[in-house]
């Protein structure tokens, strides 16, 4: 999945009649992002979401654009796995020999981003 917060690059066809290409070249890092709440560690939601809690991809982009119109500009952004979720704190009482869960408050939906070696580019 494309990570639109993760722009690796810019480009844009030079002005000038008839348009023509233009090329994003450059190396890139991207590592992973999880949010947590309710005071987890991320390596806990990793864990529970089944990701990497530490994983950095180092890469390089060389991509040129196809024949473009003058102004034209092309984007690379990040590719890998996205996941969202809810965390949710539940409370457990016992009483009288039986246990009992309340649920207390379930967070935002979070998410997190696992890279891979790639990248995609759009307009």
């Amino acid at each position: 999945m494309t990570n639109k917060s993760k722009q690796l690059g810019i480009c844009q066809v030079a002005s000038g009649g008839g348009g023509g290409t233009c090329t994003i070249a450059n190396s890139y890092t991207v590592s992973t992002h999880i949010d947590a709440s309710f005071g987890l560690s991320t390596a806990t939601v990793a864990a529970g979401i089944g990701i990497s809690e530490d994983k950095t991809v180092t890469s390089s982009i060389q991509w040129t654009s196809p024949v473009a119109p003058a102004g034209a500009s092309y984007k690379a952004w990040a590719v890998g796995t996205r996941v969202t979720y809810q965390i949710q704190k539940w409370k457990l009482t016992k009483a009288h020999g039986r246990s009992a869960q309340t649920l207390l408050s379930t967070s935002r939906v979070l998410t997190a981003f696992s890279p891979v070696p790639s990248f995609t580019v759009g307009q």
